[in-house]
C-alpha cells in the first residue's frame, strides 16, 4: 500500500510539474508576442511579428532575415489592387512602388506618416539592425493621396501583420505582405478594381 501510495503522489507531482511548466512557456509565448519578440525555429526562413508603436499612422514590425538572403522593403499610396481570392491571389506592383534594400538579419521596421514643420505630409521610413544601426528616410506625400488614409469612411479591408497576432513565418523568395489598407471598389461587384489607399511590403531581389 506505502508503494502504490508513493507511485501516485509521484505521478501527480509530474503531472502538477508538467503543467506549470506548460503554463509558463504558454505565458512566456504570450508576453514575447506582446513585445514582439521573435522566436526563430528556423534559421532559414523569414519571421515577422507586429509591434505596438503606440501612435497614430504609425506601423512597426520585427523582422528576422536569413543571413545572405536580399529583400527591399516596398510602398505604393494609390492604386493599390484588389484581391480575388483571399490570399492566394495578392498582387505586389513592386515595378511602380518605392523599394529601398533592407539588411539582413533581426530588424525593427518604422513605418509612420506624420505632418512636418509646415503642415505638409511625410512618409517615414526607419529600420535599425540588431547591432543598434539606423537607417532612416522620408519623404513629401500629395494631400491628395493622405485623403483617402485618413478618412473614416474610406477603407473597406485591412490586411497584413497586425499588433497582438502571433509571429508569421516565410519561407525564402516569398512576398511578405505588412500593411494593406484598400478603399471600397466602385461596384459591389468588381474586387480587382485598383483603389484608393496604401500598401507596405518586403519584396525579395533576386541574387
Amino acid at each position: 500500500m506505502t508503494l502504490v501510495l508513493f507511485v501516485i503522489c509521484l505521478i501527480g507531482s509530474h503531472l502538477r510539474t508538467s503543467w506549470l511548466l506548460y503554463d509558463a512557456n504558454r505565458t512566456l509565448r504570450q508576453y514575447r508576442t506582446e513585445f514582439g519578440h521573435l522566436s526563430i525555429e528556423d534559421p532559414a526562413k523569414v519571421y515577422v511579428i507586429a509591434v505596438d508603436p503606440h501612435h497614430e499612422l504609425t506601423w512597426q514590425w520585427r523582422v528576422y532575415i536569413p543571413p545572405g538572403a536580399q529583400y527591399e522593403l516596398c510602398a505604393i499610396y494609390r492604386e493599390i489592387p484588389g484581391i480575388n481570392h483571399q490570399p492566394d491571389d495578392l498582387k505586389f506592383p513592386k515595378e511602380r512602388s518605392s523599394h529601398y534594400p533592407v539588411a539582413d538579419g533581426e530588424l525593427l521596421i518604422t513605418l509612420s506618416i506624420q505632418r512636418d514643420g509646415q503642415d505638409r505630409w511625410r512618409f517615414h521610413r526607419l529600420v535599425t539592425d540588431d547591432s543598434g544601426e539606423r537607417s532612416d528616410m522620408s519623404w513629401g506625400i500629395r494631400d491628395e493621396d493622405m485623403a483617402p488614409l485618413i478618412s473614416d469612411k474610406t477603407f473597406k479591408s485591412e490586411r497584413g501583420i497586425f499588433k497582438g497576432g502571433p509571429q508569421q513565418t516565410f519561407d525564402l523568395g516569398s512576398n511578405i505582405l505588412l500593411l494593406k489598407h484598400r478603399a471600397a471598389p466602385s461596384t459591389n461587384t468588381d474586387f480587382t478594381e485598383v483603389t484608393d489607399g496604401m500598401m507596405f511590403w518586403l519584396s525579395p531581389v533576386d541574387p
